[in-house]
């Protein structure tokens, strides 16, 4: 049986994208040759790139050990407490090369000297630190005690903290160097969410149940697992610890402040497989003639060849730089191998043998798995064959497109081994190589539908189609299917695109005449949607289709929202009093129906869909959820309600489940004008399940999907802070005896381009806009340089007043031009973001 083991909770996000393309002449297929003669099949324009084959001379490839590892403890005045520097754990060649970080499999103590406790009463440890490590009980930092009478005969044990509470209970990095048994090894560790993260915290432990022994050595220590370090995230910066001090009977006997000042002496150093008190340990990793292995790919090849191996260590075979290929829009980059292996699975991880190649990304400095979707080792074998490895059980996503261009790249091999007894006999790597892949024909198409979906109401929406490849196509339909029902195409298939390009058809106004379609729904209730292309040709079905859900409400009630239908992703609510806000602005959803001054409107109903993981012991008892109500406006102002939705599920429940909560007779919600912020807070985790929220991503492609969702603590009125949450939507009810008429009463004489406001601002400014006549209006800004940073608005607009929200989170403080450009018409101004 061959597993692939996810290492951080296998949360999958499905990302949508576009791509542009250069055109390209029709390529001829060809079939590339290893260097060692082996044929690999590849598709069209595809090439070898790098390849190691193991023969002549490897002497530039080196074998490590992360048992045997430096010390990583230093001064540092990245963060103090207090004074200018603090103890750290980390290293600046791994993560942001400007802030350090860690790397897989370290183990590292850091040792005050020689206590001898023997004839006082009470013992204290105090200090301040602060921890930003992989989030659940992976990686972990702690405090140990080694005590005892005889300095060569010291029992260990992990030290329980006064204040804080260790975070996890057991941390698995401690667990490599240690063993699995009924000991544990708890630690602090968290990814943002915790005190200590960003922060120091000030941290106690009673020491007095060691006052009997001569010999006691406090112990500060961090340890990293296999698969998950700061090269992967790089807000990760490790363990740092200032202003230790321990007294005894209230006398300091020990005391650091990172500085130069100490009592006692200095701090003293222990780490990898010294540190776990073992003795470097044996391995055999060669580079040879694997003798009764062959035949395989090539006579000599990477061996990692073990024996009933009994002990756990790991080991990386680590290549030389080389400067990975360019590619143009079309090419990606991928990495594959030869492997032959006999490792045993018996459904028991971690307590096995992994492996898995490892990329250099000179970008982070740092190792990291090259995946597109998650760090990731590999658990079991292939039954003892030569196998190429993207045709192998495993999941094949070794992309290395991310890397074009770059010089510096290094690629290794990791190999872990279990702590108990586990059978193999080898473990081969075999003509390593990069390729170099080429689409030659690939259609990708997006279905976009907006609010409201009403019965009597004109339903209208657009088609994307898109040439991601580098040859023109000809021939193809462009259909659509309601319910099953497929429409015809009207009135101009079979359709060209050449590359590149982008075709923009309607389901909208019957005299267009690139329109494929017109619905007016007549019936209630869940309607099924697709568009779809028929080229033949295409080679990368996945894109092909676009289905979605709409659901229709009955004559007189709308929908308005985020347009979560068409876009598909997952964010996880660890911890109660959390959860998404959403803004809702009628006027900007749909203005064939809301208009620019859309008044007076009733709430009936607030929305949401949520996913309950089973991972996580699906749903608790009695749960639920509750909704606030907030005036709109830039950001959200009074609170108008908030009214709880208890989940009518059993503890357990998994899966999805709608939530409809009537506010229909909540009088604050009535009558209600403008825009208006929706939060979702999740109250009660209680029962150990978590949820997920289900399921969307917005894309930037019509003005109904600006709006979406937020953090409560940075929620405004324009794009979003964040591009996943949770699915909340709001139905209005138009009172007929107070909502008027739909109309635009204030419509510009001139096109005009008004100041953004605030100026300077951070992160958020709003511009305001004239359109004096209907037409497509483009708003892009840009840096100093002329280079597009934001597109804040391309399409078409009906003659009215509108605005744009910039949000420049993502940039670094300076100057920026806004364009605004129609039909004869160009303005700029200058905006500055100040952070």
């Amino acid at each position: 049986m061959k597993v692939r083991y996810w290492s951080v909770f296998a949360l999958a996000m499905l990302l949508t994208a576009s791509v542009a393309l250069a055109s390209a002449p029709e390529a001829q297929r060809k079939t590339e040759i290893l260097a060692d003669g082996v044929e690999v099949p590849v598709s069209e324009l595809d090439e070898i790139v790098y390849l190691e084959d193991f023969e002549g001379d490897v002497s530039d490839w080196t074998q490590v050990s992360p048992d045997i590892q430096p010390v990583y403890w230093f001064t540092d005045d990245f963060m103090a407490a207090n004074g200018t520097n603090a103890w750290r754990c980390a290293d600046y060649g791994f993560g942001d090369p400007t802030t350090g970080g860690y790397a897989d499999d370290w183990l590292q103590f850091m040792v005050t000297p020689v206590l001898d406790l023997s004839a006082v009463g009470s013992a204290e440890l105090t200090f301040n630190f602060s921890a930003y490590l992989e989030d659940g009980n992976w990686d972990g930092a702690n405090v140990w005690v080694f005590y005892g009478h005889d300095e060569n005969t010291l029992a260990k044990e992990i030290a329980t903290p006064t204040t804080p509470a260790y975070t996890e209970t057991n941390c698995w990095a401690f667990e490599i160097w240690f063993g699995v048994g009924p000991i544990q090894y708890p630690g602090w560790a968290g990814e943002g969410t915790e005190p200590f993260n960003d922060a120091f915290v000030a941290a106690s432990f009673d020491l007095s149940a060691y006052t009997s022994y001569e010999f006691v050595y406090v112990v500060f220590a961090f340890s990293s697992d296999v698969a998950y370090n700061s090269g992967d995230n790089t807000d990760m910066y490790g363990f740092i610890v200032d202003d230790v001090e321990i007294t005894a009977d209230e006398e300091v006997v020990f005391a650091d402040d990172a500085d130069g000042n100490n009592v006692g002496g200095p701090f003293t150093f222990v780490t990898g497989a010294l540190a776990a008190g073992q003795d470097v340990l044996p391995y055999q990793v060669e580079i040879g003639d694997v003798g009764q292995w062959a035949p395989a790919p090539s006579p000599t090849m990477v061996a990692g060849v073990f024996s009933d191996v009994n002990e756990s260590f790991s080991h990386y075979l680590e290549g030389p730089e080389f400067t990975m290929a360019e590619i143009v829009p079309g090419e990606s980059l991928w990495l594959n191998c030869y492997f032959n292996s006999d490792i045993e699975y018996t459904n028991a991880f971690p307590d096995e043998f992994q492996w898995r190649p490892e990329v250099w990304n000179p970008i982070t400095n740092g190792w990291v798995a090259p995946a597109t979707s998650g760090n990731f080792v590999y658990v079991g074998g292939n039954g003892s064959i030569w196998e190429l490895f993207s045709e192998s059980g495993f999941t094949y996503d070794w992309d290395l497109s991310y890397l074009a261009g770059e010089e510096g790249v290094r690629l290794r091999i990791y190999f872990q081994s279990p702590e108990t007894d586990r059978f193999m006999t080898h473990h081969l790597i075999d003509d390593l190589y990069v390729e170099k892949e080429s689409l030659q024909h690939d259609l990708s198409t997006i279905l976009m539908m907006p609010y409201p979906a009403t019965v009597g109401v004109d339903n209208y929406g657009k088609v994307y189609l898109t040439n991601n490849a580098p040859n023109n196509e000809a021939g193809f339909m462009a259909v659509w299917d309601l319910n099953g029902l497929v429409f015809p195409l009207y009135p101009n298939g079979p359709y060209t695109l050449d590359a590149g390009q982008t075709l923009e058809l309607s389901i909208n106004d019957p005299t267009d005449p690139e329109h494929i379609g017109y619905w007016v729904p007549t019936s209630t209730g869940l309607h099924l949607i697709n568009a779809y292309h028929t080229l033949a040709s295409d080679e990368l079905p996945d894109n092909d289709a676009f289905p979605t859900e709409i659901y229709v409400w009955d004559e007189g009630s709308y929908e308005v929202g985020a347009d979560t239908r068409n876009f598909y992703g997952l964010l996880t609510i660890y911890q109660g009093n959390e959860g998404p806000v959403v803004h809702i602005d009628p006027a900007a959803m749909n203005d064939a129906v809301f208009g620019q001054n859309f008044d007076n409107y009733d709430i009936s109903s607030l929305n949401a869909a949520v996913f309950f993981h089973s991972a996580a012991g699906g749903a608790p008892a009695n749960c639920s959820v509750t909704f606030h109500v907030y005036e709109g406006g830039a950001t959200p102002g009074a609170e108008l309600w908030s009214g709880d939705y208890e989940f009518a599920v059993a503890q357990g429940y998994t899966g999805t489940y709608d939530v409809v909560l009537d506010v229909s007779e909540v009088a604050q919600l009535q009558d209600l004008t403008g825009s208006f912020y929706v939060h979702m807070e999740i109250t009660d985790l209680s029962g150990g399940g978590y949820y997920q929220p289900f399921p969307y991503r917005t894309g930037a492609y019509e003005p109904w999907q600006q709006y979406q969702f937020f953090n409560m603590e940075d929620a405004n009125g324009g794009v979003s802070m964040v591009d996943y949450g949770h699915h909340v939507t709001v139905t209005l009810y138009q009172d007929p005896a107070s909502a008027g008429e739909f109309v635009n009463d204030s419509v510009p004489t001139e096109f005009a381009l008004g100041k953004a406001y605030p100026n300077p601002f951070n992160p958020t400014t709003t511009i305001d806009f004239d359109v004096a006549q209907p037409g497509n209006v483009s708003l892009v800004v840009y840096n100093v340089m002329g280079q597009e940073v934001a597109r804040l608005a391309d399409r078409d607009f009906n003659a009215g007043s509108y605005n744009a929200s910039f949000n420049a989170a993502s940039l670094t403080s300076g100057v920026y031009f806004v364009r605004m450009e129609t039909a004869g018409f160009v303005a700029t101004q200058k905006i500055m973001l100040m952070k």
